[in-house]
């Protein structure tokens, strides 16, 4: 069929009846192809078009191939920078092809943006930083399960688990690094055949484990290391020194021993037990060149009563003094079984009482 009027000038019209016995009446199809131009101005141009029944009257757009080789599925007006423009679901069994050029891929009914700009990957979002590879707006988990995963969270990194509460958390299980020489529930393990890299040294030193920035003025109180057990019992801690000290303050709950000690290393019975030398680096009292050192309010008794009040029944210590008559002496200090902090002159063997 040609038409020719003032409105169409159209070379090709193939048109399909109702459906037999159909009552439905308007269930036909057209291929329609020439120049058409309408009130619309989807028309206004060459194409050819895959038109569907709408109405008794009306006809609706299916599939419109124009003379510059754009093609709309489910539009007559193609965008100006597709080759391809579906208004709908596409369902494909394969895509050939690198896929350098593909944007905003709506990653099925998840909610997640599939995009690319400048060779930069984005999850969840439209337009990734083009400094990364790989941006993801949102968590990521990599692993088959909860207890065996990598969890990444707003900044966060969890191992083992699902909720990293700190900037590295590792969960209940082992973090799959550990090797032959752990039991397999060890969650963090720093390895390396000989030490690699740790054994390069520097004049700096070369450290295998480094804690450091944490602000120390002000008199804040900051555990580097803190270690606690499920019943919230402290076992050990390391405490940050003070702004006018120059040693930090360690806690230890239970026995230490120190140095090659066999089985007692493993399973100390003693508080301190250690193979080996022993220094000690004494106090020395300003006694203000005061030798009545009987009296309650003399610099040793002060010093003594406030380093042992409130200590439990045994503890011991000793100081110097820079008294000019006593600069070869030292005195001893202890709590003894009623709670009192007895304090001996050593050199005379004179005892005491810090009252």
């Amino acid at each position: 069929m040609v038409e020719d009027s003032s409105t169409d000038s159209v070379a090709l019209l193939l048109r399909t009846k109702n459906r037999p016995n159909s009552t439905v009446t308007y269930d036909a199809i057209q291929l329609k192809a020439g120049w058409h131009n309408t009130s619309s101005s989807a028309w206004g141009e060459n194409r050819l078009s895959i038109q569907g029944k709408k109405d008794s009257t009306n006809w609706t757009e299916i599939m419109t191939l124009k003379a510059n080789g754009q093609v709309g599925i489910g539009t007559d007006s193609p965008g100006a920078s597709y080759k391809l423009d579906v208004n709908g679901n596409v369902k494909a069994t394969k895509f050939i092809g690198d896929g350098s050029k593909l944007t905003n891929l709506s990653l099925g009914l998840t909610g997640l943006n599939l995009a690319t700009t400048s060779g930069s990957v984005g999850i969840g979002l439209s337009n990734p930083d083009s400094d990364t590879k790989l941006h993801v707006n949102g968590r990521v988990r990599v692993g088959i399960n909860s207890n065996e995963s990598i969890e990444f969270d707003n900044g966060k990194v969890g191992i083992g688990t699902t909720n990293p509460e700190a900037q590295l958390s590792l969960g209940k299980w082992h973090s799959g690094s550990a090797g032959s020489s752990t039991d397999g529930a060890t969650q963090l393990l720093l390895s390396g055949t000989h030490n690699a890299g740790v054994n390069k040294g520097t004049s700096k030193g070369t450290y295998k484990l480094k804690i450091e920035g944490y602000n120390n003025d002000g008199g804040a109180i900051i555990y580097p290391i803190y270690c606690q057990d499920e019943n919230s019992k402290v076992d050990f801690w390391i405490r940050n020194r003070p702004s006018s000290s120059d040693e930090p303050t360690m806690y230890f709950a239970g026995n230490v021993s120190i140095g090659n000690l066999g089985n007692e290393k493993i399973d100390p019975k003693n508080k301190l037990e250690v193979d080996g030398t022993i220094m000690q680096k004494l106090d020395v009292i300003q006694c203000q060149n005061r030798g009545d050192w009987g009296s309650q309010n003399h610099p040793i008794k002060q010093y003594f009563r406030n380093k042992l009040s409130g200590k439990s029944v045994g503890t011991m210590m000793h100081a110097l003094t820079n008294h000019p008559s006593w600069q070869g002496h030292y005195w001893t200090a202890w709590v003894d079984v009623n709670s009192k902090i007895q304090v001996i002159h050593n050199y005379y063997n004179k005892r005491e009482i810090a009252e």
